[in-house]
């Protein structure tokens, strides 16, 4: 009925894998746990989860000799699933701490079990969404990229509905084995960053039933502020590549959009030489202790100009 994919890189997932097992065995319903790992450099701890999770029945773990991306491995994920329900969940992800439940990824999995339910056009996609600890970081490093999840990121159901396809993210979310048949992650894109716009694009295309729940999982894999930057330099990479694939015009993308505005007046190369001028402020203030958005609002849109400018130099 149900196979659970995980695709991961260096992280040890067995907790994740062991709190979804729980939830699962014994409950009289046909469930596979597939993990594939990208190639992580770090032998030992792999090796180490290949032991633990060979122990659990209808779990296994798939070791790739060479990366290949993070689309990539979520097709080739689906591709090995046995079930006609697919329910992808990032390494990186736990339930969410409930003081009042004592299973809360079996709260999870009721949630999917009854929207598979509630479906009545199939194939169908539903995105469960994600969210953070409540309390800050200790470790100011890791401040940014918790205050963008809870100010960015963490909506709920009802306002991503409005946008669904624009809203999607890879994080957490169940799908129709079937939609992989003719719908794919793009595998031009290796890095982080918009794969999951691709796909919410394609599926719009195809005008595929997107629905939108309030059934978060906890994003626990808080990256400090350099990584998290470097990061949000590959997406806008990555964006400026998905628009040699397909056409922007239309779609629901705040940066592409501004962009657009720019390359029409041509002021693509002034925005990027002030982007020269105040990398650094926005830097700066990124990286302080109240960090502005608005700030990497303009680093990103100021960084997009910038290797367009430069691609054409």
């Amino acid at each position: 009925m149900l196979s659970v994919l995980i695709p991961t890189y260096n992280r040890d997932i067995f907790p994740l894998v062991w709190s979804l097992y729980n939830s699962m065995w014994g409950k009289g319903f046909n469930f596979e746990i597939i993990c594939a790992d990208d190639a992580s450099p770090q032998r030992d701890c792999l090796e180490a989860l290949q032991e633990n999770l060979s122990e659990l029945p209808n779990v296994r773990l798939i070791c790739l000799p060479e990366n290949i991306g993070r689309a990539r491995i979520r097709n080739l994920l689906a591709k090995e699933a046995r079930f006609e329900y697919c329910w992808f969940l990032d390494a990186d992800m736990m339930p969410p701490f409930d003081e009042f439940s004592e299973n809360n990824a079996y709260n999870v999995l009721e949630n999917y079990l009854s929207a598979i339910e509630q479906q009545i056009e199939k194939p169908f996609v539903v995105c469960g969404g994600h969210c953070y600890t409540p309390l800050p970081p200790t470790d100011s490093r890791f401040y940014l990229h918790w205050w963008y999840g809870q100010h960015r990121e963490v909506r709920l159901a009802a306002l991503r509905q409005e946008s669904p396809y624009a809203s999607f993210t890879t994080a957490n979310f169940l799908v129709s084995r079937s939609i992989f048949e003719e719908t794919q992650f793009e595998e031009k894109i290796r890095s982080y960053g918009h794969e999951d716009t691709f796909f919410g694009l394609a599926l719009q295309a195809r005008e595929i039933p997107f629905v939108h729940i309030d059934n978060p999982m906890e994003h626990l894999g808080l990256e400090p502020n350099d990584i998290f930057l470097h990061k949000t330099r590959q997406a806008v990479e990555n964006l400026l590549l998905l628009s040699t694939e397909i056409d922007l015009k239309h779609a629901p993308i705040r940066l592409w959009s501004a962009f657009s505005r720019i390359r029409f007046f041509r002021l693509v190369w002034l925005f990027a030489f002030f982007f020269s001028l105040t990398q650094n402020a926005a830097l700066r203030s990124l990286s302080s202790p109240k960090p502005n958005l608005r700030w990497l609002d303009w680093y990103k849109l100021g960084y997009l100009c910038k290797i367009v400018v430069s691609r054409k130099s």
